[in-house]
């Protein structure tokens, strides 16, 4: 019996430490990186076809005598406006932004990448915006998000402008926290935590010492 009980008693430590070692493995694996493109502001509420120039002559305001109304003059604006359209919208290389559990990761056109520890930045912030398209370019009267990556480090600063879901922000704001980044980060240049604007004075201060931020 003896013998049998020390046989269970190697099986079970020959568990225990297989299970031993699979436990680093999962605790390596456990950071996740988020990456964002670069996209042109210029370029962000112009999905729509080119115009049809002579569609945008005033004929009729012409043919009825109104004054100050030239077709030539039109068709010049309208033509300059569908060339500046194709100009924007041709593809062209763009940055990329990568958030690791520690250190902001920029990849340039040509390629490289450069890596900025988060606790070697001075400056650290993510600003939400929302906007608004206006005035003759716009196609669409939706508004729209982009995410602001402003970062400075020995006195080189970054201000990148990045596509970026909402839901993909609070998913990054959420693991930055949680591992304690110094950052700071804005909703329509509001200060603000996950997306949250109206949050009381208690709770910042709260905030502050859970997560060592500055307000």
């Amino acid at each position: 019996m003896s013998a049998g009980g020390g046989a269970r008693e190697g099986c079970s430590c020959e568990n225990t430490n297989r299970t031993l070692q699979t436990i680093p493995k999962r605790v390596v694996i456990s950071g996740v990186t988020h990456t964002f493109p670069e996209i042109d502001l210029q370029d962000y509420f112009r999905a729509a076809p080119a115009r049809n120039a002579f569609w945008e002559v005033r004929w009729w305001a012409f043919l009825r005598g109104d004054a100050y109304v030239n077709p030539f003059h039109d068709l010049l604006y309208a033509f300059s406006r569908k060339t500046s359209q194709n100009l924007v919208n041709r593809s062209r290389p763009m940055r990329k932004v990568t958030f690791t559990p520690d250190r902001l990761c920029i990849r340039s056109i040509a390629g490289d990448t450069r890596e900025f520890p988060y606790r070697e930045l001075s400056v650290f912030e993510l600003r939400w915006n929302q906007v608004f398209p206006a005035g003759p370019d716009s196609y669409s009267s939706a508004p729209g998000n982009y995410l602001l990556l402003v970062a400075r480090s020995e006195g080189e600063e970054f201000r990148i402008p990045v596509a970026c879901t909402g839901t993909s922000l609070s998913r990054l704001l959420r693991e930055l926290y949680d591992q304690r980044v110094p950052l700071r980060e804005f909703v329509n240049g509001m200060r603000s935590f996950r997306l949250a604007t109206d949050i009381p004075y208690q709770r910042i201060q709260a905030l502050k010492e859970t997560y060592g931020i500055s307000w």
